[in-house]
């Protein structure tokens, strides 16, 4: 996960990896959610499939993803 400090760094305040947004950290926690779940994108801008066929998923695994109140 991205840091606050890493985010504010980016000019849209998105993934680079994905394109989602982020939630913003009112707990102060130090850190964001993702908002979306979406594919990594290669520079291209095209999503990195991964070894089973799928595509590789920003933001967490899917064991993590949906679970806490990150935001």
């Amino acid at each position: 996960m991205a840091s606050n400090e890493q985010i504010d760094r980016l000019p849209d305040e998105c993934c680079p990896e994905c394109g989602s947004g982020f939630a913003k950290d009112r707990l102060g926690r130090g850190f964001r959610r993702h908002l979306k779940k979406l594919p990594k994108k290669d520079k291209h801008g095209n999503p990195i499939p991964d070894r089973k066929g799928g595509f590789t998923m920003c933001g967490g695994t899917s064991n993590s993803w949906g679970k806490g109140n990150r935001n």
